[in-house]
């Protein structure tokens, strides 16, 4: 199905081809809130049931920065991007019902509030060669203005600047650099005991 999906996506857009797919299904409380992020990948939300509102805003500054991009890639953490009330003057905004969609452009933030029921979506991603490569140089520039110090002036996705960045984030991957990042972008924040279902081992406050 999602094969079929993307495909009637080619024949429509002439988008180039898709080199990785991923679907999943979410099912969230009445009045559940996902908050204003982007991705990296290319998506898409399909209603099933429920009622969802989904606000969508430009992927230019103030909205999303390079930084704020690069952000996202070095930490593996999509929800921390600044968000002001005024954004949504400048969103598109849609009741999504059931048997309707929506798709944004690459890395447009967005954020949603469930109506007052139980909602259940499908969420499509996908990467392009030209996504891959989007990735990358802003993972080459992120490495460029994080660990360097240096403020990179192309987001270019060809040409011997960008295959310099190429290698660079390779490198750093390959060197463990990046998920050393989002390790400790990620900290545990408490556990669960799994002979109590629901109750706390321990927390940073009382732990050791």
């Amino acid at each position: 199905m999602l094969d079929r999906i993307l495909d009637e996506f080619r024949a429509i857009s002439g988008m180039p081809p898709v080199i990785a797919r991923n679907a999943g299904i979410l099912i969230s409380s009445p009045n559940a809130q996902v908050y204003y992020h982007a991705d990296l990948p290319g998506q898409s939300l399909w209603q099933i049931r429920g009622v969802k509102r989904v606000y969508v805003y430009p992927p230019v500054a103030p909205f999303l920065t390079p930084e704020k991009i690069e952000g996202i890639i070095l930490s593996g953490v999509e929800v921390n991007m600044e968000y002001a009330p005024w954004y949504d003057d400048y969103a598109v905004v849609a009741d999504l019902q059931p048997g309707e969609m929506m798709h944004w452009p690459l890395h447009s933030p967005h954020r949603v509030d469930n109506h007052d029921c139980l909602n259940v979506s499908l969420t499509t991603e996908y990467w392009t060669d030209p996504i891959r490569r989007t990735v990358m140089m802003n993972c080459g520039n992120a490495v460029l203005r994080s660990k360097l110090g240096i403020t990179p002036r192309s987001d270019a996705i060809t040409g011997p600047g960008f295959w310099a960045k190429a290698a660079l984030q390779a490198g750093v991957k390959r060197a463990g650099l990046l998920s050393k990042g989002r390790t400790a972008s990620r900290p545990i924040t408490f556990r669960l005991d799994p002979a109590r279902p629901g109750a706390l081992i321990d927390t940073p406050q009382n732990a050791g």
